[in-house]
């Protein structure tokens, strides 16, 4: 098997396309200070967005070293919490305890990144996607960005459409007379700063609902507020050390103290210019990694935040804010950096293959089920199929993640394809590599080794060790194993192409060859023969034996110690017998006494401990004992200790939490002591219970149903019995019901400024539909109303708004309504408000040069004007002014304009402006 490793954009691999068919143009040229693996996939994105402007930022600095830079102290953290995937978790020591399986916190919740995934996230071509290109966006001031769009960034959040009522220092309140986004707004064209920007970095530092740093209750700096967390520091008491520099009289700077929330975003703002922006760090991939060698700070310092991913997500924030408000095509530009001695820099598209991650076999690693999906990321369907913990399957190749969605790069960046037989059947699909664990290995031995590659096209596999107390890294491109037992490696490259490497180090092995072959020594030195020379030995008498005491009687200790049966009220252990033995003492735990108190003496070894709870656990150790002849009575050491489980109470509470067209979600009250729950889905082929997936949830959501159908389950526990099971008795049996068909065809009509009519196409067996509006940023689904018909009117819409919706149908089964899946995410729009501040810019003897104020969202506008009996369409333009030509001279004209949006290949019209009434000038008689 070879692993094959490509890079990823736009979740597609792309090819060089010719430069020739380029060469003329202006954009190709811009292209010049790239490299050809930059410049393939920035052609694709302009295809896309054809007034985006690239330029390249030289920043003269080598890749590696950059990224040795950034990985170094704790300048690159990830999250800690083993939700998120370890392969991008630094296991150097002093960042993770092995003995624990623990990540070392180095703040709040974070831990250190290793190189994987600090080369991953600093490489600018992994982030040429329509959402990832926004952390190079030059974020100086642009007045398209309106109070409106930012208002999009600020939905979900306290800050939406408010007026801020705050604290003094008193204890009094006060309410401002703008809202927050008004304050951005006024902040960002103060200090040249994109507003959107700045609310998109608020939001990302407070959250949704107002943290410390911007209550004003703080009881050392009551009244003070810092929207930024500016000088809060990380670690302990980081809000506290914010408020005191917000706090900070010092001349005055940044409208310091901050004493309501206006001060501290305007000031803030200012901090940023002067600090940031206006300091060389004008993107945000630039204020995370300062590589900018015209900063004014050096290089790999002055850098806003330690969280690895934050730049790239707030690009998707600025993204989302773009797109939902008609922005997306604005003529934005991006400082791009580029680096020497990066791999792959004439063309990107190649593979990297390595020998070691030929024939890879691996195992379900978790103690739950998983879902093997159709593609490299959790937004694949499932090929309905799960595979239970310790299923072996073979890894055919491996994939970094197609999708950025919030953190989930975090938790599932990297996947193998993989091949597994289940029922007769083989089936090929995907899992993430962190629940994976590899079985196969190579046997090396100890010393240096460089694992045997076929690199083309300058790509080159880098190391990452998992294992430091077994092998180590050499200057990032060689192994040096160090001691016997399990090593396991990551070898990758900066676009995210990995393969996990997994060795068994042997002292028997051949040693591995070092960069400096050995000198040849002798193996064996001659030896010179002497004589053996004999001597007379003497006979002495023996001497007098002193009378010997009898050896003590040692016990062996008791192995073995196992549960073998369980019932709701009792247990039974067992053990090895201990040869010799007379007999055993049993000994339990007392939990009050906090030691092992003895229970019974016996002379078999097994015994059954009877008036217990169901569901309980109970801890026992046995020691054996030997009656000797000499009267006294000799015991062993303790046992290992055991915990036995009675029978666990079957689950309760057993019910149908949510559906789709294709599943059903369930839960269940958790049961005391139980390590996992089975759920059984009744079969009508064979008439009875069968056993669908295992995990260690008290909830599962069952997928590939049929639309509008029941089904039957039950659930139970399990409790861990060694390396055996106790099973509770199955629960009551649920009944849960799938919901309708995925509606289709959404559309919108009858559109006005003010509402519109969403239809979709009907539905069999629905009872109802839900319309929901999306809020890009949080994509918290918001109820705009409910119909029992196709069809729906909207009125909370604004002149020009643009919202995303989604409908699903729902039906009433049982004692449930279950819903359909969501329907395709549609993009709708009010009509474009009226034009408004017609007037005349200049004007000739035949030509009137006519502007107006710009309408938000608006695609074009139309001019008209009267020609004394009807209005005529005179232009189409996409900016704000138009110059109307050949018009008689001293003249008045009349003009109207009117705004259009086109969407979903439909055009929606504004109202008519006002009549204006133009004049050309007269013309001059000839002299």
């Amino acid at each position: 098997m070879r692993v094959l490793l490509f890079p990823l954009v736009c979740g597609v691999l792309l090819s060089a396309l010719p430069a020739a068919s380029f060469a003329a143009s202006s954009f190709e040229k811009s292209l010049a200070g790239f490299p050809e693996s930059y410049r393939v996939i920035l052609r694709e994105v302009h295809k896309k967005h054809p007034k985006w402007v690239f330029k390249a930022m030289q920043t003269g600095l080598s890749f590696p070293k950059a990224v040795a830079a950034e990985n170094s102290g704790n300048n690159s953290l990830v999250p800690a919490s083993t939700s998120y995937s370890y392969i991008f978790k630094s296991h150097a020591n002093g960042d993770y305890n092995a003995s624990s399986g623990t990540y070392i916190q180095k703040d709040g919740g974070f831990c250190n990144a290793n190189k994987y995934a600090v080369s991953y996230f600093m490489d600018p071509r992994n982030h040429f996607t329509d959402g990832g290109i926004f952390q190079f966006e030059d974020l100086s001031f642009d007045p398209s960005f309106n109070v409106d769009a930012i208002e999009v960034v600020l939905a979900g959040t306290f800050m939406h459409k408010t007026k801020p009522t705050y604290y003094t220092s008193s204890g009094a309140t006060k309410t401002s007379d703008e809202t927050y986004a008004e304050m951005m707004y006024a902040a960002g064209k103060a200090s040249n700063i994109n507003p959107c920007y700045l609310a998109s970095k608020i939001r990302s530092e407070i959250g949704s609902t107002p943290s410390g740093s911007v209550t004003g209750r703080n009881s050392s700096y009551p009244g003070i507020y810092n929207f930024y967390n500016i000088g809060a520091t990380d670690g302990a008491g980081a809000i506290t050390r914010g408020l005191a520099w917000a706090a900070n009289k010092t001349a005055g700077t940044y409208h310091r103290p901050w004493t309501s929330p206006k001060k501290s975003i305007i000031g803030g703002a200012e901090f940023l210019a002067a600090t940031y922006i206006g300091q060389g760090q004008f993107t945000g991939y630039l204020q995370r990694f300062n590589v900018n060698p015209d900063s004014n700070y050096p290089v790999y310092q002055h850098q806003y935040m330690t969280c690895l991913s934050g730049a790239a997500e707030q690009s998707y924030s600025s993204y989302y804010t773009y797109l939902s408000n008609g922005l997306i095509d604005n003529a934005f530009i991006f400082s791009i950096p580029v680096y020497e001695d990066m791999t792959g820099e004439k063309d990107n598209s190649g593979s990297l293959y390595t020998a070691d991650a030929e024939d890879q076999t691996a195992a379900v690693a978790l103690s739950f089920d998983i879902n093997v999906r159709k593609g490299p990321s959790q937004n694949y369907d499932t090929l309905g199929i799960t595979l239970a913990p310790g299923t072996k399957v073979r890894i055919l190749d491996t994939s970094f993640t197609d999708t950025f969605y919030y953190d989930s790069i975090l938790r599932y960046p990297n996947w193998y394809r993989i091949r597994v037989k289940q029922n007769g059947e083989t089936y090929t699909g995907w899992v993430p590599c962190g629940f994976m664990k590899i079985t196969s290995s190579v046997t090396v031995g100890r010393g240096n080794y460089t694992p045997p590659v076929a690199a083309d096209k300058g790509l080159e596999y880098r190391y990452v060790s998992l294992t430091p107390n077994t092998v180590t890294v050499v200057d990032d491109t060689s192994l040096k194993f160090t001691s016997t037992g399990n090593a396991r490696v990551i070898a990758y490259d900066s676009t995210g192409r990995f393969a996990i490497l997994n060795y068994t180090v042997s002292a028997k092995a051949v040693p591995q060859t070092t960069t400096k072959p050995p000198t040849t020594q002798p193996t064996t030195k001659p030896t010179t023969t002497k004589p053996t020379t004999t001597k007379p030995t003497t006979t002495k008498p023996p001497a007098t034996q002193q009378p010997t005491q009898p050896a003590k009687p040692t016990v062996a200790v008791v192995q073995n110690l196992r549960q073998t049966d369980a019932q709701t009220d009792a247990v039974t252990i067992n053990w090895n017998a201990v040869p010799g033995a007379t007999g055993y003492r049993v000994y339990r735990y007392d939990s009050v006494a906090k030691s092992f108190q003895p229970i019974l003496t016996t002379s078999k070894t097994t015994c059954t401990l009877k008036g217990l709870s169901v569901g309980e656990s109970v801890m026992f150790k046995v020691k054996a004992y030997l009656d000797a002849a000499d009267g006294k009575t000799y015991w062993s050491e303790p046992s290992a200790a055991l915990t036995a489980v009675t029978v666990p109470q079957a689950p309760a509470s057993f019910k149908q939490t949510d559906s789709a067209s294709d599943t059903v979600s369930l839960s269940w009250k958790a049961v005391a002591g139980a390590s996992s729950y089975q759920v059984f889905r009744y079969d009508n082929g064979t008439k009875a219970f069968q056993k669908i997936l295992t995990t260690a949830q008290t909830t599962c959501t069952v997928a590939a149903l049929s639309p509008n159908s029941t089904y039957r389950f039950k659930v139970r526990a399990l409790c861990a019995m060694g390396s055996s099971t106790v099973e509770s008795e199955l629960s009551a049996e649920r009944k849960a019901y799938t919901g309708p068909e995925k509606v289709t065809g959404l559309t919108q009509y009858s559109t006005t400024a003010d509402s519109y009519r969403l239809t979709w196409n009907a539905v069999d067996n629905a009872a109802g539909y839900k319309v929901y509006r999306i809020e890009p940023q949080t994509y918290a689904f918001t109820l705009v109303g409910k119909t029992d018909s196709n069809r729906l009117r909207v009125t909370d819409v604004s002149a020009g708004q643009l919202d995303v919706y989604v409908v699903k149908a729902y039906r009433k089964a049982g004692d449930f309504t279950s819903y359909g899946s969501n329907s395709d995410e549609y993009l709708a729009a009010a009509c474009p408000a009226k034009v408004k501040g017609v007037a005349q810019a200049a004007a000739s003897s035949s030509s009137i040069d006519l502007h107006w104020q710009p309408v938000s969202n608006a695609s074009g506008y139309t001019v008209y004007r009267y020609n004394g009996a009807e209005w005529k369409k005179i232009s189409t333009v996409t900016g704000e002014s138009a110059t109307v030509k050949s018009l008689p001279s001293g003249s008045i004209v009349k003009f109207r304009i009117r705004a259009f949006i086109r969407l979903n290949e439909q055009v929606l019209w504004g109202d008519y402006s006002s009549t204006f009434n133009g004049s050309t000038l007269e013309e001059k008689p000839a002299s």
